[in-house]
């Protein structure tokens, strides 16, 4: 075969291989590394999420119309020692009364720096105070006036007379309130009523142009359960943040003092400064908590801080109660029984003799003539039960006695020195306690002692170098001849005694008086008798929680629950 026809051939047989790669790999696309498609999202997913994002936005929308925004001004005016009670005024904190001459150039400077201690870092509404701190008036120390301090939140209409329904930190001590509408429509409002112990308040607009939010069962909520919380953040006004129900009945938070009552819900809903009085709401539109206060790294804020994800709100079951009582009565009235009493513990428990796993209450003081006091109740009686009903904890007790009609009777379950009985008692009004408790001790009758206090268990000491005693309330001082005879002890008596009570404070709240020898001090079960400051501060270390075996001058003995 001749070079050219071979060179014919094989350029042929290329072309043929060629070819049939081609048509190959057109028909069996494997052979080849396929374009990158871009990933679709799952169908099924997209309409969840789709379903899930139209629910939040009827929500919203079905809302927002009955969401207002309120805006409040209090006037800065008032008895200077009260407010800044340890001010150098010219002639000397707690010296009599003020004489009221203008301050000097150097006492202004100080008050001025004072002011921005106390103004400076609060959320105020555009993130500064409405003054400067360089205001010029003529400061007397009788009385200070100044430009109107503002105030921001938010609340919800509550029914169809015109009552909206917002938080009590909101609108209270306000001269000035204004609500402002979805569509930006202003109102002046006006106080009702509030009631600081739920941090719940009514006010009223006349209009009745805008709809009431329906209301849901705070009861019935789930943990997970989505929720979206409208308000006012920051100024912000008709802002809708979603989130879930983090927990229900989260109690004993101190948002509203050792006083305070309710189980608030938890939500991770951003709550900023200017939602308090919002409303927390579910997917079916009904309101089913008041959002109320926020969360910090450091401590709980009622309206203060920023967003940290853990919310509290009020449960709207109590919420609505509170709201139609304050709209009704303009008040709300709440049973007392006249006893100082903390939680039964383990602590307690052991050194009462009770039996392992008994609940309730432990009572500490009896107060004189209450009701209490007349159906002969004993500090030391433990109270398991509540019209049938038990009680496992000051909460729950604190509520059913409050709930209870005034004037009503009703039964404790009670056990004294080991032996169970039923008690039963008249419940009273505070306001009547605090009147029945007067006339008794006018009448010079003092509250009943604990029985038995040599019932105690072996003295073991409990060694800890910090000085927790400020967290408690009070101050302690080593009880000297001169001390002892002054408070009414015998000579040669030792102890450490009671010398100062800080207002509400735990030492105060729990029935310690001024006066009283702490002689043991319990922590972790462990009991140590103390005749020093020092060992006082030993004993009770780091700890959250210390009984104090307290005796009055006239010998009585009893124990005294106290926490940080």
């Amino acid at each position: 075969m001749r070079r050219g026809s071979w060179l014919s051939w094989a350029a042929i047989g290329l072309s043929l291989t060629a070819l049939v790669i081609t048509l190959t790999t057109r028909s069996n696309p494997s052979w080849v590394r396929p374009a990158v498609a871009h990933q679709e999202i799952p169908a099924e997913g997209q309409k969840i999420a789709r379903e899930l994002s139209a629910a939040f936005e009827a929500v919203a929308d079905f809302a927002r119309p009955s969401v207002v925004q309120i805006a409040t001004t209090k006037r800065f005016l008032g008895n200077a020692r009260e407010l800044l009670p340890g001010f150098p005024f010219p002639d000397g904190p707690g010296q009599g009364e003020i004489k009221g001459r203008p301050m000097t150039p150097e006492e202004i400077k100080k008050f001025r720096e004072e002011m921005r201690r106390l103004f400076e870092n609060l959320p105020f509404p555009g993130g500064r105070p409405p003054f400067d701190f360089d205001f010029d008036f003529e400061i007397r120390p009788q009385q200070l006036q100044g430009p109107g301090i503002q105030g921001a939140g938010s609340g919800f209409v509550f029914d169809d007379a015109g009552h909206i329904l917002t938080n009590n930190h909101v609108v209270a001590d306000s001269d000035t309130i204004r609500v402002t509408f979805h569509d930006g429509k202003t109102f002046d409002a006006k106080l009702v009523a509030g009631d600081p112990k739920t941090d719940v308040a009514v006010i009223k607009v006349e209009t009745t142009a805008y709809r009431p939010l329906p209301l849901g069962d705070s009861d019935a909520l789930r943990v997970g359960q989505w929720v979206l919380a409208i308000g006012s953040p920051f100024g912000l006004q008709q802002s809708v943040t979603a989130g879930i129900i983090s927990a229900t009945k989260r109690g004993s938070l101190g948002i509203l003092g050792a006083d305070g009552f309710g189980d608030f819900i938890q939500t991770d809903c951003a709550i900023n400064p200017g939602n308090s009085g919002g409303p927390l709401i579910d997917l079916n539109g009904r309101v089913v908590a008041v959002n109320s206060a926020i969360a910090t790294q450091n401590r709980t804020f009622a309206g203060a801080g920023s967003n940290s994800g853990v919310g509290f709100a009020i449960p709207i079951n109590l919420a609505a109660e509170i709201g139609q009582k304050l709209i009704k009565d303009g008040k709300i009235t709440r049973a007392q029984i006249g006893i100082l009493f903390g939680e039964l513990n383990d602590q307690i428990a052991r050194e009462l003799n009770l039996p392992e796993g008994t609940k309730g209450i432990v009572i500490g003081r009896v107060l004189p003539g209450s009701p209490a006091d007349k159906a002969g109740l004993k500090p030391e009686d433990v109270v398991t039960g509540f019209q049938g009903e038990p009680i496992d904890d000051t909460t729950a007790f604190r509520k059913k006695v409050a709930d209870s009609p005034v004037g009503s009777k009703v039964k404790l379950d009670v056990i004294r020195e080991g032996k169970p009985m039923v008690v039963e008692l008249e419940l009273a009004s505070a306001e009547e306690v605090a009147k029945l408790t007067e006339e008794a001790a006018a009448q010079g009758n003092a509250p009943r002692p604990f029985a038995n206090p040599e019932r105690r268990g072996n003295r073991n000491r409990n060694s800890d170098a910090s000085n927790p005693l400020a967290d408690f309330g009070l101050r302690l001082q080593n009880l000297s001849p001169g001390l002892a005879r002054a408070m009414g002890y015998d000579a040669g008596t030792k102890g450490v005694v009671v010398v100062e009570l800080r207002g509400e404070g735990p030492a105060a709240r729990a029935g310690l008086e001024l006066g009283d020898l702490i002689v043991a001090v319990t922590v972790g079960g462990q009991a140590t008798e103390v005749e020093s400051l020092d060992q006082v501060v030993q004993a009770i270390g780091d700890a959250k929680e210390v009984v104090f075996k307290a005796r009055s001058p006239d010998g009585k003995d009893r124990l005294v629950v106290l926490r940080r």
